[in-house]
């Protein structure tokens, strides 16, 4: 398959991993466990790009930007953001592992981000049908019918011109991998699964300090997703 030159370019991290993560009917393509675990590093993952967060194997830290974030003072019956939220919980508990913040912000993840696509008209919410008491989660219908396939075809152009990748690029490709969804978004490239685990390994650390400690952050969250959905899966096949 040939993609267009015009394929879109990626939104959040966030955004784009939960739209891929679900058909255009809403519906998702993961079990609910993973969904959960993807959508959590994803969100992890966007303030380790927006370089509000750092991850070693052992903590989470909070970086400047981070700081400035918090110490700016919330207008009058302002509420403060998903963001602000999870970097406070961060200076309350910084020795807190990568794997247990995933696992932490988990069970909520999946809604914080489908509001925000809802909010941004992306999404339309179809709310359950009284009659079937066994669908009691609403869904989040996009409303373009392409969107589940935007980051798939965004990546895989990508790779069939050799272009340089964004982090945020990269990062998604990791994500894909470590959910298990690479193979059914990125499609038509030989030798996928080795080439994302080299992109993984061998991000550059040498050219630019940020950078570097942002690929090293996401390397970590990276990991931490597949071992955890890794264990789950295990656990429902016992």
């Amino acid at each position: 398959m040939t993609l267009s030159a015009k394929a879109p370019v990626p939104r959040g991290a966030a955004e784009q991993f939960y739209l891929s993560a679900h058909d255009d009917r809403g519906e998702r393509q993961l079990n609910e466990r993973a969904l959960e675990l993807g959508c959590a590093t994803a969100v992890l993952g966007e303030l380790v790009i927006e370089e509000y967060l750092q991850f070693s194997e052992e903590q989470a830290l909070l970086r400047e930007r981070g700081q400035m974030l918090l110490r700016s003072p919330l207008l009058n019956g302002q509420r403060p953001t998903i963001k602000r939220l999870l970097l406070g919980r961060v200076v309350g508990a910084p020795a807190v592992t990568p794997g247990s913040w995933i696992t932490h912000i988990a069970p909520q993840a999946p809604l914080w981000i489908a509001r925000r696509l809802l909010v941004a008209g992306v999404v339309t919410e179809i709310t359950p049908h009284r009659l079937k008491f066994w669908d009691k989660k609403p869904r989040f219908v996009p409303n373009d019918p392409n969107e589940p396939h935007k980051l798939g075809d965004h990546l895989t152009l990508a790779l069939q011109r050799r272009s340089v990748m964004t982090l945020q690029d990269l990062f998604l490709a990791g994500l894909l991998q470590a959910t298990q969804m690479h193979h059914a978004r990125i499609t038509d490239i030989a030798g996928l699964d080795q080439r994302i685990t080299d992109w993984i390994n061998g991000l550059t650390t040498l050219v630019d300090p940020r950078r570097a400690t942002r690929e090293s952050s996401l390397r970590v969250l990276v990991s931490h997703t597949e071992h955890l959905i890794n264990t789950a899966l295990l656990a429902q096949t016992l």
